[in-house]
C-alpha cells in the first residue's frame, strides 16, 4: 500500500510539473506565462514548455561566393529579423 500511494505521488507531481506554466520572463513581479506560449524578444523565439523556457535563435545561412551578410532587424518578428546573405546573383 506504500508502494502505491507513494506512486501516485510521484504520479501526480511529474504530471503537474509536465503542465506548469513558466515564470514571469523579465519581470519578477509579472504574471506567469501558459504553457505553450511562443514570444519574441530580440530576435530570439521563447516557447514556454514544462515550466521552462525553450529558445530559438537565428541559424547561419551561406551561399557560395558571399560577399557579406545583413544585420540583425529588431523592428522585425522572428526568423525576419535574422541576418541574410549577400549572395552575388548568377
Amino acid at each position: 500500500m506504500k508502494t502505491f500511494i507513494l506512486f501516485v505521488c510521484v504520479f501526480a507531481f511529474f504530471w503537474v510539473e509536465a503542465n506548469a506554466d513558466c515564470p514571469p520572463f523579465n519581470n519578477p513581479q509579472g504574471e506567469t506565462v501558459p504553457e505553450g506560449k511562443t514570444f519574441d524578444k530580440n530576435c530570439v523565439q521563447y516557447t514556454c514548455k514544462d515550466g521552462g523556457y525553450f529558445a530559438t535563435g537565428c541559424s547561419e545561412s551561406r551561399c557560395q561566393n558571399q560577399t557579406g551578410s545583413t544585420d540583425y532587424d529588431f523592428s522585425l518578428s522572428f526568423p525576419e529579423c535574422c541576418p541574410r546573405p549577400i549572395c552575388p546573383e548568377n
